[in-house]
């Protein structure tokens, strides 16, 4: 199937919030198959990320991007005004990029009425989600 790195930053997201959750074995071995299988364009998408973000920091006189730790430990940088329309313009650029991602056989049916899943959740997984089946 078909989706977009919006839809797989929802999906991370979705699968994050649900990591926690008690649930049927067969779900939640979908829900892990579902995360293997969208790791690796995650992995690439995190790659490309930084690259924008480097290429539109702040650079030092070495011409190095200029970056600061949070305490979070993420790592932030400072793009400047006269740069952030062309930043935000690769960043939105990299959202629509597609990609195809296997089937992983993830249906609605296989959410048992139990579990407690917001509508939110439901949509950001929407694009793995095999509906009437």
């Amino acid at each position: 199937m078909k989706i977009s790195n919006k839809e797989l930053l929802g999906i991370s997201a979705a699968l994050g919030a649900l990591r926690a959750q008690k649930m049927q074995t067969k779900l939640a071995w979908k829900l892990v198959t579902a995360g293997t299988a969208i790791a690796p364009f995650t992995k690439v998408f995190d790659e490309q990320m930084l690259e924008i973000r480097e290429r539109w920091a702040e650079k030092d006189d070495k011409g190095k991007a200029i970056s600061n730790t949070l305490d979070n430990g993420q790592t932030s940088y400072k793009i400047p005004d006269a740069d952030f329309k062309n930043a935000n313009a690769d960043l939105e650029e990299l959202l629509e990029q597609t990609f195809v991602v296997e089937n992983v056989g993830l249906k609605l049916s296989d959410f048992p009425d139990s579990l407690e899943v917001t509508p939110e959740i439901l949509d950001l997984l929407a694009p793995l989600i095999q509906i009437g089946a």
